[in-house]
């Protein structure tokens, strides 16, 4: 009887153990699933998780921008820290060929689109994804829901990298799906919106490395989703961002750290082109935007009481008179953003004074920093941008995206009551007031009033009888005190024959930036078979004019990213329009000359004497609605 129970309580202690020795077992046996699969994966979490949504696009493609910053980002992490706090998490996508090999040892296809995985110890190939645009919000939000459940973290950061143009043309240019290449404001919202960060944590920054992207409409939009913004009002040269500096910055990342941490960001990218670039970047407390955009509703809304035809030309010369970024010109009309100070400033009435005061007050409580190259620290940049129209009006038409971005209604309407005005005026106003084809030789009040700039303009007639324009030049170009146009340069009958030549060749130049301290000209050309312009400069350091390089064409409202030197080898076609005095004519360009750099003195800079031929100078009257007025033309030979 003892031994029969003896034996059953045994048994009945074994099957007690084996469910429990099975639970253990299983137990163990999914941390090592866990700890295995992370591995896998490429890293386990890390105190920061920095995500780069990198748009290669022709930056890589043509230049290897996007493997130069690679290479910055890999070096940093190798050589610059000493812990692992930092996981870099990078989707690569949008261009035709990338150059990584070398950098990465890894082959990237532009077939789809590949998530690489960089920490202290590795890099790898981390995953692809089906080939899609980084122009589709779909895309975004992807990349980041994969990215935070494979890298978990304390922090997140995300960087985009590419073009950028501003809250209306917003961020990308996918060169594998033109008919879907850019991320509107509205769509990076819906991205982040539908891959919000764990527990609805906010992104403790979102940067654009990518031009004009210092915006109140972006700050406002990304403010739920973020706590800081690090953008730029201006464009950005093409090597964008020290990475250098700022993968060391943010492995040492903590919140008490900030906002000095991102200060020093923007002082690496500041230092980084010295007084060589005009360059701008910024820091936004994300969480004091709505109270600036608050007081900026209120500005506007006043605005909009006083907007009616008669006050249209006060607007008008507020607007063109205010800093703008992006370098619009006649050859580029580009996205029309504007500094947001300096708009209200030449704004507001007197009676406004209050408003604009608040405005002053909360934008300091939202701009913790705000930086520029020692060439604009002259110039009115407050740290965020605006869109307001300008010089774009084939833009300017089509805002319905623009109107979806969850800004400002109040600011919309403003917007659209001054479009509204300014397509009615370009027809209705220019016609009443410059009644006559060809202006008088004495300008009228009310010509005055809607006069906008003044230029000199130098025609050249082909072996066809067809009129080129050799470009327009508005330095030194004043009006006397009875309306008459004078040039201090040169008077209409005495002009001396001499115009803009770059390397022994004369050149088809449009002025469009001046102040006491500089001037800038743009020069169409075809640059290694693309649409191109020179950009030239002429400042306290080049007084007789420097080629500081080339912008190329994407579009009519993206500009390239930066200003890209020429070099050795360049095929530059020099371009010339042909000379329509109807605004409403596409502009035809003509091929004039060509040289294939070789030497300084190709590019080299002089006012010369134009060669053998038939000429007319005169002036173009650009007024505010930006139609243009011409007078009587002067016919030269030579």
């Amino acid at each position: 009887m003892n031994s029969v129970t003896r034996v059953t309580h045994s048994i009945n202690k074994k099957t007690m153990i084996r469910p429990m020795m099975k639970k253990i077992c299983n137990l163990l046996f999914s941390l090592f699933t866990l700890l295995f699969s992370q591995e896998l994966n490429g890293a386990p979490s890390s105190s920061f998780t920095l995500f780069v949504y990198m748009n290669g696009s022709n930056l890589e493609t043509t230049h290897k921008l996007a493997t130069s910053d690679i290479r910055e980002i890999l070096s940093a992490m190798k050589d610059s820290i000493n812990n692992d706090n930092l996981t870099v998490v990078m989707l690569l996508g949008g261009t035709r060929q990338w150059h990584t090999r070398d950098c990465l040892g890894l082959s990237i296809s532009s077939d789809s689109l590949t998530c690489v995985v960089i920490t202290r110890q590795s890099v790898q190939k981390w995953r692809t994804f089906t080939a899609g645009s980084m122009g589709h919000s779909s895309t975004l939000s992807q990349f980041l829901r994969v990215g935070q459940s494979a890298f978990p973290a304390a922090y997140y950061g995300l960087i985009f990298w590419n073009h950028g143009s501003g809250s209306v043309g917003g961020f990308g240019y996918d060169e594998c799906y033109p008919d879907d290449r850019s991320l509107s404001l509205r769509e990076i919202c819906e991205g982040l919106e539908s891959s919000r960060l764990p527990d609805n944590k906010k992104f403790a920054f979102i940067g654009f490395d990518a031009c004009l992207m210092a915006t109140l409409e972006i700050a406002t939009s990304l403010s739920p989703y973020a706590d800081y913004l690090i953008a730029s009002q201006e464009l950005e040269p093409g090597g964008g961002w020290d990475y250098r500096s700022v993968i060391p910055l943010l492995a040492s990342y903590t919140p008490s750290a900030v906002p000095d941490l991102y200060k020093k960001i923007v002082r690496s990218y500041i230092n980084a082109y010295g007084g060589n670039e005009e360059v701008t970047l910024s820091v936004t407390r994300l969480n004091a935007v709505p109270a600036l955009t608050a007081s900026v509703e209120q500005f506007f809304s006043s605005q909009r009481a006083a907007l009616v035809p008669s006050t249209f030309p006060r607007f008008s010369k507020a607007r063109s008179q205010s800093k703008s970024f992006g370098m619009p010109a006649f050859t580029f009309s580009g996205p029309d953003m504007t500094d947001l100070l300096d708009l209200c400033n030449r704004m507001a009435e007197p009676s406004d004074s209050g408003l604009l005061c608040d405005i002053r007050t909360r934008l300091r409580e939202a701009v913790v920093c705000s930086s520029t190259s020692g060439s604009l620290s002259h110039d009115a940049v407050c740290g965020l941008s605006l869109y307001f129209p300008c010089y774009n009006l084939s833009q300017a038409r089509s805002l319905e995206e623009y109107y979806h971005c969850g800004f400002s209604p109040d600011y919309f309407s403003f917007v659209r009551e001054y479009v509204r005005q300014w397509q009615a005026g370009y027809a209705s106003v220019s016609s009443s007031t410059f009644p006559d084809k060809v202006l008088p030789d004495a300008l009228s009040t009310d010509m005055i009033l809607h006069t906008r700039k003044i230029y000199a303009v130098l025609l050249s007639q082909t072996s066809d009888g067809r009129w080129l324009s050799y470009g327009m030049d508005g330095d030194g170009i004043t009006l006397t005190p009875h309306g008459q146009i004078e040039n201090t340069s040169d008077s209409l009958r005495q002009w001396n024959r001499k115009w803009i030549h770059i390397g022994g060749k004369t050149v088809a130049a449009y002025m469009t930036f001046s102040d006491s301290r500089s001037l800038n000209y743009t020069v169409p050309v075809l640059l290694n078979g693309e649409r191109s312009d020179l950009i030239l400069r002429y400042d306290e350091m080049n007084p007789g004019g420097v080629v500081a390089g080339a912008r190329r064409h994407l579009n009519d409202q993206t500009p390239d990213k930066g200003i890209t030197p020429i070099r050795k080898n360049d095929r530059i076609v020099y371009l010339c329009p042909e000379f329509q005095s109807d605004n409403n004519s596409p502009v035809c360009y003509q091929p004039v000359d060509s040289i294939v750099a070789q030497k300084k003195k190709d590019l080299k800079v002089n006012l010369l004497s134009v060669p053998s031929g038939t000429y007319r100078y005169g002036y173009c009257l650009v007024d505010l609605y930006g139609r243009r007025h011409y007078t009587r033309f002067t016919d030269f030979r030579k």
